[in-house]
């Protein structure tokens, strides 16, 4: 990872630590998975274009892609309605083109627990999902 400041690190990128509150996931998370070298402002503060914030969102899937893009442009709001539309623009394209992973239907998942595991697990896992789906509901 690059140490060299970058003139095309606007502060209103958020840093890393902003970045993984906004993904609602620790910032350990967000390192080991990050697409390209991250930029750093003057300061040495790593920051990510809300591109890649939206793209994290998709991957980690710990919020909505269009709740961590909302509050990406609340952030940007502060600096202005140009840079907010900025924002805005970059967050949909990303968005747009991002296609989340398919998760695993609990179908799926039950059937592969009750070949591979003790009939206590596959309870167990069923009784989880059963309470993750009325939640859901």
């Amino acid at each position: 990872m690059s140490s060299a400041y970058d003139a095309a690190c606007p502060p209103v990128w958020p840093s890393l630590a902003e970045a993984a509150a906004i993904l609602g996931v620790d910032a350990a998370a967000v390192r080991p998975i990050l697409p390209v070298a991250p930029a750093r402002d003057r300061a040495g503060v790593v920051r990510l274009p809300p591109a890649i914030v939206v793209r994290l969102a998709a991957d980690l899937r710990a919020r909505p892609i269009s709740r961590v893009a909302a509050l990406l442009v609340e952030r940007a709001d502060a600096s202005g309605p140009d840079v907010a539309a900025a924002v805005v623009a970059e967050a949909d394209a990303a968005a747009a083109s991002t296609s989340p992973r398919r998760g695993m239907a609990s179908g799926e998942l039950l059937e592969l627990v009750r070949r591979n595991f003790p009939s206590a697990v596959c309870d167990a896992i069923r009784t989880l999902l059963a309470a993750d789906e009325a939640v859901g509901a």
